[in-house]
């Protein structure tokens, strides 16, 4: 949880967020294959030159660049959770643990406080979206894809030490 991965303007991404959505998005991906009665292949081609693990971990990237530039506009645009949403969160939280796999638990290794703590900043940043799209559709992409022209995002060695090649969920695990 100390160890920084990303940095996001003066936001910075700790290990264990950052594994929670890369791994998140693995089992994501796994889970549609096994539904298909197939395995996915991380190192086959999503397209010309670029691996199915390259290319996730990529889109996972750009969204956790995403959500910490909006959660960085929460005060600016006077966002916080209800009493209600700070609940709901911690329900989530405590529904993670009691609904995943133990394999993706450890892999993450990530606890409650922290994961409650990564629900919230998601939660805020998709209000901050809300409130710059509510006068434009496009409004919260056009705000994004202007920051991202702007800025760079650094990324420590831990970012390229997260792979795929320990599945997370088999067709061995649906017999």
């Amino acid at each position: 949880e100390e160890t920084a991965v990303l940095e996001v303007e003066s936001s910075i991404v700790y290990l264990d967020e950052v594994l929670y959505y890369a791994y998140t998005a693995q089992a994501t991906y796994e889970t549609y294959y096994l539904s298909e009665g197939r395995e996915i292949d991380w190192d086959s081609e999503m397209k010309e030159g670029v691996t199915w693990q390259q290319g996730v971990k990529s889109n996972v990237l750009d969204d956790l660049c995403r959500r910490e530039y909006f959660y960085s506009l929460a005060e600016k645009y006077d966002v916080e959770l209800s009493d209600s949403e700070e609940e709901s969160v911690q329900k989530a939280a405590d529904e993670y643990f009691e609904q995943s796999s133990e394999k993706i638990i450890k892999k993450i290794n990530i606890k409650r406080p922290r994961l409650k703590e990564v629900f919230e900043k998601q939660r805020i940043a998709q209000h901050v979206e809300d409130v710059g799209n509510a006068s434009d559709d496009n409004a919260a992409d056009e705000m994004y894809n202007k920051w991202k022209k702007g800025n760079t995002v650094t990324a420590d060695e831990q970012w390229d030490n997260i792979n795929f090649n320990e599945p997370i969920f088999t067709l061995e695990d649906i017999k």
